[in-house]
């Protein structure tokens, strides 16, 4: 089928969310130049605990995974079945993207191995989401007949949105920033969570916003391409080209990633995505 969203619906659309995003920073703007301390707790109250992580984690799926069951409506999908859908991409993400997380930063988990379940301080490998969740995908297409391009195509709209949420948990974790700057949009970070070749250094490059903005950009780029049956997995592709171009952008500014030679191994694994999907894009022009 053909991609029924105008570019002026997607382009109004696209404005309200900037203001949104934009009221948001401002009202954060007392925490983010350092005036107020920020904490990663949302609530407690005896044992319970609710980080702000945990929270956007689930308020990022929950606003993917409505976008895909209202997209699904146009693509012969039940409800049912998009819920179906949807249950086993989180089972596969979170466990991909944790599973990912703990190999990369290994030592530090042996360490106290009982921090490997405690997802709501943070710790996600957004590799390993993507991974676990294609699994996933493949898994229930497999099992129900379907074709699992043609739901990769359904899906990825509700993942870049879902990452474009997601990535403000950062924020509350004082992680996932760049190198220090003085530019007007520079966020404070406390001395704790400074690295330490920068300890006098109190403002820094927010990249997890760049990579909240981009992956709107990403979401308003992929709705626009075509979903003919014939060309299944299009749309994966072009998301994978996209947010991986995006990914590997970002690391340059980065300053807590793990390097392996002159790349970081997000870099890398991005760059190998990249060209995976280009490779797909490629096959299905010329088909």
């Amino acid at each position: 089928m053909k991609n029924k969203t105008t570019w002026p619906r997607l382009l109004v659309k696209s404005a309200l969310v900037a203001v949104i995003v934009f009221l948001g920073w401002y009202l954060l703007q007392p925490y983010w130049q350092g005036a107020k301390p920020i904490s990663s707790v949302l609530w407690q109250a005896g044992a319970i605990t609710i980080h702000w992580y945990g929270l956007l984690l689930a308020s990022g799926i929950a606003a993917g995974s409505w976008l895909m069951a209202r997209l699904s409506s146009r693509w012969s999908i039940t409800q049912d079945q998009a819920l179906d859908m949807i249950i086993w991409m989180l089972i596969g993400g979170l466990l991909g993207a944790r599973l990912l997380f703990v190999v990369l930063k290994l030592p530090l988990y042996l360490a106290d191995p009982i921090e490997i379940l405690l997802i709501g301080r943070g710790g996600l490998s957004i590799h390993g989401a993507i991974l676990g969740g294609a699994i996933g995908l493949w898994w229930y297409a497999k099992n129900h007949k379907l074709n699992f391009w043609h739901l990769a195509d359904l899906a990825v709209p509700g993942v870049a949105l879902g990452q474009a949420i997601g990535r403000w948990g950062n924020f509350f974790n004082q992680e996932a920033f760049g190198g220090p700057t003085e530019l007007p949009w520079k966020m404070f970070v406390a001395p704790g969570y400074r690295p330490l070749q920068f300890l006098q250094e109190p403002y820094y490059h927010p990249t997890f916003l760049y990579e909240s903005l981009l992956n709107l950009l990403v979401l308003t780029l992929i709705l626009r391409v075509d979903v003919n049956p014939g060309q299944s997995g299009r749309r994966l592709a072009w998301y994978l080209v996209l947010y991986s171009s995006v990914r590997f952008g970002v690391e340059f500014f980065r300053v807590d990633s793990d390097t392996l030679g002159f790349l970081t191994i997000a870099q890398w694994a991005s760059l190998a995505i990249v060209l995976i999907g280009a490779y797909w894009l490629n096959r299905k022009t010329h088909a």
